[in-house]
């Protein structure tokens, strides 16, 4: 096409172009048409997707009203009939494989993500820059400060609206990215936590929580984001200022520079404000001494004191929290253990890592490490005397994760041990490596499964995969002990 008349106007968004300045500024020309220049989707407006040109590297908004090929839609949308049409079924297949009630649900938001696309970055995965675990799935912050969750998503944990992906009915057995409010990703996560049925990312010094649980406002359960707020007097704004976040089963906690803020279930008075009042939205864990760091379980809470003291409020019938009276204490309790420099609760025990390198559990024995001495607490279930679980020589500590029935532990030299349940350990009551992964420089830990991230960046995931949360693309009811990479999209 060859516009004849020099004084006309430049064309504007959605008209034929052969090069830029077809274009009325600050359009482009990219695959005939002028469009919206973008460096992300959030720069596009609704039902755009900002794809890059492979023959010219520019970055625009895709449009759905454009004579179109596939890789012209939107993530979601296909080409028929020279319309992009959010329509899907047996013949007609999403993209990306997520079809939800007969309609293809966006679930990727920016360029060099789909399958057509793919190769504009040799199909190179992300790298990884923190994990988190939550009951049934997993999540993985990218070195872009997206989130990529995989596993259960019968409450839309996984951040993507989803509750079905593919042939997994409430699951997703590969990662798939959260997206905002507006239906984008999810961009600018540093950090998240999560547990069973819900999803918490900092973001900003914010938090912003969904799923179905404790999400720090009224509201009880939400597909989309909803940013933590907190409660001190007449004062209700936005927590602010956020470091580090932890979740429990029914609650969750995150640090600041005022001290700790818990929000959720407080019938046993696990959030620390001294009371068993419930908190739909955070309320300053007054009742705990100055801490350094806190870890949110099942039904109580444990916090690492700024003398390394372990102290702890909630339940305590396994005596979890250390100290030799069961039942339920909103008065911090101090651990009768030595000095420790990090702790790691789940269910009904609790572990540390003691300044002096080496590692004691206490709490609920015959369920968790199989190797504990003799039970000695009154209703023969518990003890509070901590198990030492010794690391094998040459081997030096440096963190831990508990699943609900075992306890790992990476070393300095980047190794993986692992004691307790069959499903992620080859011992019963030794701390025994794990082969497969090298290079690990961190632990996190679901129900039944533990994922580790490696120094190059990616992250590796065994045990349980009934809701694929091993990542690995399928979901099995058997267990896997033997770590496998996840299948992180490029």
């Amino acid at each position: 096409m060859v516009w004849l008349a020099a004084c006309q106007a430049a064309p504007s968004t959605g008209a034929l172009c052969h090069r830029a300045s077809d274009c009325a500024s600050p359009l482009v020309c990219a695959r005939g048409r002028c469009r919206d220049a973008c460096a992300r989707s959030d720069d596009c407006g609704p039902l755009e997707r900002c794809l890059v040109d492979p023959a010219t590297n520019v970055g625009s908004c895709s449009l759905d009203v454009d004579s179109c090929r596939n890789h012209d839609c939107p993530v979601g949308f296909l080409c028929r009939d020279d319309a992009c049409l959010n329509a899907c079924g047996t013949i007609v297949q999403c993209p990306d494989g997520v079809c939800a009630d007969g309609a293809c649900v966006p679930v990727h938001g920016d360029a060099g993500v789909t399958p057509d696309d793919a190769s504009v970055d040799g199909g190179a995965p992300p790298s990884i820059l923190t994990l988190g675990g939550g009951g049934s799935h997993f999540c993985a912050v990218t070195s872009a400060h997206e989130l990529w969750c995989w596993g259960a998503s019968a409450r839309s944990e996984l951040g993507d609206r989803l509750i079905g992906h593919g042939d997994c009915g409430a699951c997703s057995a590969t990662p798939v990215r959260a997206l905002d409010a507006t239906g984008h990703v999810l961009a600018g996560v540093t950090a998240m936590a999560g547990s069973h049925g819900f999803t918490c990312a900092l973001i900003g010094g914010q938090v912003l929580c969904w799923g179905a649980g404790p999400l720090g406002t009224l509201a009880t359960s939400s597909t989309d984001p909803q940013r933590v707020s907190f409660v001190s007097g007449a004062t209700i704004a936005p927590l602010d200022g956020v470091t580090a976040l932890t979740a429990g089963i029914e609650h969750a906690c995150a640090m600041t520079a005022s001290g700790p803020w818990c929000w959720g279930i407080n019938l046993d008075g696990r959030l620390g404000d001294g009371t068993t009042n419930d908190a739909p939205r955070a309320v300053l864990a007054s009742a705990l001494p100055p801490i350094q760091s806190l870890v949110a379980a099942r039904h109580h809470t444990q916090a690492l004191t700024s003398n390394g003291r372990v102290v702890g409020v909630g339940n305590n019938d396994s005596f979890e929290l250390g100290v030799a009276v069961g039942g339920t204490t909103t008065t911090p309790a101090t651990a009768t253990v030595p000095t420790a420099v990090e702790i790691a609760t789940e269910g009904g025990v609790t572990c540390a890592r003691f300044q002096d390198g080496t590692i004691g559990c206490w709490g609920l024995n015959n369920q968790y490490l199989v190797g504990m001495p003799p039970l000695v607490c009154p209703d023969g279930a518990c003890s509070i005397v901590p198990t030492m679980m010794p690391v094998p020589a040459g081997e030096i500590a440096a963190g831990m994760a508990l699943t609900r029935y075992a306890l790992c532990v990476w070393t300095v030299a980047g190794h993986v041990l692992c004691a307790g349940d069959p499903a992620v350990a080859s011992s019963p009551d030794t701390l025994t490596v794990v082969p497969g992964p090298s290079g690990v420089q961190q632990l996190v830990s679901g129900d039944d499964a533990v994922c580790a991230r490696t120094s190059d960046g990616h992250v590796w995931c065994w045990g349980s995969n009934a809701n694929g949360q091993l990542g690995r693309g399928t979901h099995d009811d058997g267990t896997f002990p033997t770590p496998a990479l996840v299948l992180l999209p490029p």
